[in-house]
């Protein structure tokens, strides 16, 4: 009669340990199904597998903004001639659309798999690229087709942290979007099999010290000669007493390093020193030279027209779950 209660509560732990826990993931799962089976994703902009690569549901990129031509630019690029359709989505919020969950990433992915980002259905590669942005959940996802696997999912983060969300942060969604979309062209071009160049901030430095280099007049030993020359000219001059060759070692030390860096320069220190023996006057007709005239440059801004790519870009794909999120 002792044993009854013993076998009794051997049975319930049992329960508790096995059944509870079983019983419990069954639950979430169908939770999760119920989540996604709640989401109303719209159809895909395409017709026969073609369609715009840019989609702006939230209505912040300006339409006039000279970086959507860069932008269409590079989509153009990875699709036709590396089979990667990049895809930008832009939308208010993740519950507009029905989803009740916090995270973008299953979000993204059922977005992705839902418009077919592909072209496996033409050439069997899955490779498509997706660039999701929630404004009103301040969050981002990039989301890779299934070719890609994971091997990028660093390098998107990298994308992501470097490239993408300090330009949301600083309000500034187009230039983002645009520095986001140049990476993931690189990575485009690379390939899912390919090497990409590790994301650094030293990489914009050492593209403006080449252009330096590269916009120098004279080879570069030409011009560190010129500069000790007009060194020595200057300090020659510091130490001489006042008077005509004083003067005359300043010129020449300021015109050999403007001769070093920027020739032009010297025509105008010319203009200088004659206008300096000229005597000062008052009333010259001339004087008021306004040159509101050439203000206005016709290349500030373009029309965006045809910035926005459309491609084959909609014809089979499903997600690998790769790639990265941020927030801001």
């Amino acid at each position: 009669m002792e044993e009854q209660p013993e076998v009794g509560d051997y049975l319930m732990n049992r329960i508790k340990k096995y059944l509870v826990p079983c019983f419990t993931l069954i639950w979430l799962l169908t939770l999760q199904n119920e989540i996604h089976a709640q989401v109303q994703i719209p159809a895909a902009p395409a017709n026969e597998g073609h369609g715009d690569f840019l989609q702006d549901y939230a209505g912040i990129i300006n339409p006039n903004a000279p970086e959507l031509k860069a932008i269409g630019k590079a989509q153009q690029i990875a699709f036709e001639q590396h089979d990667t359709p990049i895809v930008v989505v832009v939308i208010t919020r993740m519950a507009s659309f029905g989803y009740q969950g916090d995270e973008i990433a299953p979000f993204a992915a059922d977005w992705f798999n839902k418009w077919d980002i592909g072209t496996l259905g033409v050439n069997g590669k899955n490779r498509g690229i997706l660039l999701l942005i929630s404004i009103g959940d301040r969050k981002a996802r990039i989301e890779l087709g299934r070719d890609w696997a994971r091997r990028f999912d660093h390098h998107c983060q990298q994308i992501m942290d470097k490239a993408i969300i300090p330009n949301f942060k600083a309000g500034n969604f187009t230039k983002g979007i645009h520095d986001g979309v140049q990476h993931l062209e690189l990575m485009a071009i690379a390939g899912p099999i390919g090497q990409v160049k590790a994301f650094s901030k030293r990489k914009s430095n050492l593209i403006i010290k080449n252009k330096l280099l590269g916009n120098l007049p004279f080879p570069l030993w030409v011009t560190a000669i010129l500069i000790v020359l007009a060194i020595i000219a200057i300090v020659y001059a510091v130490q001489m007493s006042d008077g005509f060759v004083k003067k005359a070692c300043i010129l020449l030390g300021i015109a050999l390093g403007l001769l070093a860096i920027y020739p032009p320069g010297i025509i105008i220190l010319g203009i200088a020193v004659l206008a300096s023996f000229l005597p000062s006057g008052g009333g010259g007709g001339g004087s008021n030279y306004s040159f509101g005239s050439s203000s206005s440059y016709s290349s500030s801004s373009y029309s965006s027209g045809g910035s926005s790519y459309s491609g084959g870009g909609y014809s089979g794909g499903s997600s690998g779950g790769g790639g990265a999120s941020g927030s801001w």
